[in-house]
């Protein structure tokens, strides 16, 4: 974001905080969170990189589509093992 930018909102009463910050969060779930996130990404980058459906991942560790995508979107109910997994 660019200085005049920055200036704009913060005079319009915005503040820049980060996740960890926004939420309270303890360091421990700010890992968790970051780890997420980062897994998740992993995710589609090695499935994009193999040129690989998400369904052919799915059966590849006998899942389903869903989940698959579900994963790559850092969906809460997904364990981080099967995000492992998947990765």
């Amino acid at each position: 974001m660019d200085a005049q930018a920055r200036t704009r909102l913060e005079a319009a009463g915005f503040a820049e905080t980060n996740v960890q910050e926004l939420f309270g969060l303890t360091p421990e779930e700010n890992e968790l969170v970051e780890t997420r996130v980062a897994l998740s990404r992993l995710i589609k980058h090695l499935r994009r990189e193999n040129h690989l459906s998400q369904a052919e991942v799915a059966r590849h560790i006998g899942s389903d589509q869903a989940r698959v995508a579900k994963a790559e979107k850092n969906d809460p109910s997904i364990s981080i093992e099967l995000m492992l997994r998947v990765a």
